[in-house]
């Protein structure tokens, strides 16, 4: 009674093994298939990166020229600000139609800056 228990017990383990085995040489042609993608990928994954590094630096130094311009320009931009900022406190505390004259005082201000230069 004993030797037929191990015996039903070894072949389910033989029966569980080959299953095991079956799905893993699934998994194994899965994987190759993958691979060959990938492979097949790669070349267009390395030039899709390198326009993406490219773009990456151009947008870098265009950020940092911008920096810089603003660091230089810092001075100009807080005394254009200051003007347009009290000369719409002005206009709203006095109940003026600031709309038109804020229209008017930007065309203004940027005739003036431009005769500056």
């Amino acid at each position: 009674m004993l030797h037929l228990f191990f015996t039903i017990t070894f072949v389910a383990e033989v029966i569980v093994c080959c299953w095991i085995v079956s799905k893993l040489k699934k998994l194994d042609e899965i994987v190759l298939e993958k691979n060959a993608q990938v492979l097949e990928y790669q070349p267009v994954l390395k030039s899709a990166l390198t326009e993406v590094k490219a773009n990456v630096n151009k947008s870098m130094l265009t950020l940092t020229s911008l920096v810089t311009f603003i660091g230089e320009t810092k001075g100009e931009c807080k005394k254009l600000f200051s003007k347009n900022f009290l000369s719409a406190l002005g206009c709203l505390i006095l109940k003026i139609p600031f709309k038109q004259i804020m229209s008017a005082l930007d065309v203004i201000l940027m005739v003036k800056k431009i005769l500056k230069v």
